[in-house]
């Protein structure tokens, strides 16, 4: 009892935590959909889309402009056909589209910093070919002195040629080359912590307060509505690999 009071707490910590980043970006959560939502019209004002996409590098943008342009499109094609203007989707499903949209915020985080790390090391490397060089070539000329001391043979040696470094590639190309593994890896919810917090701040946005009526009505939102819902959870989902990788430096996190 005692242990999951403290895992509780936390998850509170680590939720605020979250909450403080979108505070210094001074952008307000989106509060329960029910709150929001009049005759079934969901509209999110001020958008706040600078705030939402600064937190993100140019790249990781660039792949967060794809996955909004793709769900607009999905739910444009799939949800009844009023105009390009206005959107209609059941909540069941924008409350699924906003989880998945928080994992995939958590795996470009995971990406980006994976990326830049195997960049690190690729410039570390780039800044030792010169000294592995040298070595090589000093190697190489001892060896013929050597030869030539003892039988006055000299034998052809191949030069050694350092190791070459792979370009560095966008992140993009970084992510298409992923194997299986890696692109598992990188998409997996490291710890329990984190997986309990998408759900009760999933449900506490669509769920908390809301019948069983209306877990299957239809909400109809412009898409800059939806875009800006699909930007909160990006950003949450950024936050939360933030938070859970501080924490566990300090308090050892349960692994999922």
């Amino acid at each position: 009892m005692k242990d999951q009071e403290c895992r509780t707490a936390i998850e509170d910590v680590m939720y605020m935590l979250i909450v403080h980043k979108y505070s210094k970006i001074e952008v307000p959560m989106v509060p329960n959909l029910s709150k929001i939502i009049s005759n079934r019209r969901l509209h999110i004002w001020p958008p706040r889309e600078a705030d939402l996409e600064s937190i993100h590098g140019p790249e990781v943008l660039g792949q967060i402009k794809e996955h909004l342009t793709s769900i607009i499109r999905w739910v444009h094609r799939n949800g009844p056909k009023i105009n390009r203007s206005t959107l209609r989707v059941k909540r069941l499903q924008l409350a699924r589209i906003y989880s998945a949209s928080i994992m995939y915020g958590y795996f470009l985080k995971s990406v980006a910093v994976r990326h830049r790390l195997d960049l690190t090391f690729a410039r570390s490397e780039e800044c030792l070919q010169p000294i592995q060089l040298l070595n090589a070539q000093l190697a190489t000329t001892r060896k013929k002195e050597q030869q030539e001391a003892f039988d006055g043979s000299v034998e052809t040696v191949p030069s050694s040629k350092p190791r070459s470094v792979v370009d560095p590639h966008d992140l993009k190309s970084y992510m298409m080359g992923f194997d299986p593994k890696t692109l598992e890896l990188c998409a997996k919810l490291r710890t329990n912590e984190a997986c309990n917090l998408i759900e009760k701040h999933s449900w506490a946005l669509f769920g908390e307060k809301m019948g069983s009526t209306e877990i299957d009505e239809a909400v109809i939102l412009d898409p800059a509505s939806l875009k800006r819902l699909l930007l909160e959870a990006i950003a949450f989902g950024s936050f939360l690999w933030d938070s859970e990788d501080y924490v566990d430096e300090i308090y050892k996190l349960q692994d999922s």
